[in-house]
């Protein structure tokens, strides 16, 4: 199984006790783990299956939209509030990519949750699904 042979000791990925043991400390160091992959399934959703090469494609071109068209710059916030599908990865992965801080929001929060949420992180951008972008 690929995961046992990730998460082992002396693993790229090791995972003692549910955390990880000396997986990648950087981001750089994480994306350069995965890239070997490729081709490889790397999401699987009721939609099909995402390969690794497919999600990177993704969340870069978006990290490149949020820095060239939105105009974000490191340490700006983006917001992620959607259903637990590879959108969610793709964002919160493209904000990591544009050096922002991504701020997970829960997707079942109601209109007064967000509101107090946004005011409280003052995001430069939302990436929300389309069920959450009324409330």
């Amino acid at each position: 199984m690929v995961e046992a042979r990730l998460t082992a000791d002396g693993a790229p990925f090791a995972v003692r006790d549910g955390v990880y043991a000396s997986g990648p400390s950087t981001l750089r160091e994480f994306v350069e783990a995965v890239w070997g992959y490729g081709d490889r399934v790397f999401l699987v959703s009721e939609g099909g299956t995402t390969t690794y090469r497919e999600f990177f494609d993704a969340a870069c071109g978006l990290a490149r939209r949020l820095s060239g068209e939105y105009g974000l710059r490191p340490g700006d916030r983006a917001v992620v509030a959607m259903r637990n599908r590879p959108e969610w990865q793709i964002a919160f992965w493209a904000a990591q990519l544009a050096g922002l801080v991504a701020v997970p929001l829960n997707a079942w929060w109601t209109e007064d949750e967000f509101a107090y949420a946004l005011d409280d992180c003052a995001p430069g951008v939302l990436l929300v699904d389309e069920e959450r972008a009324g409330r």
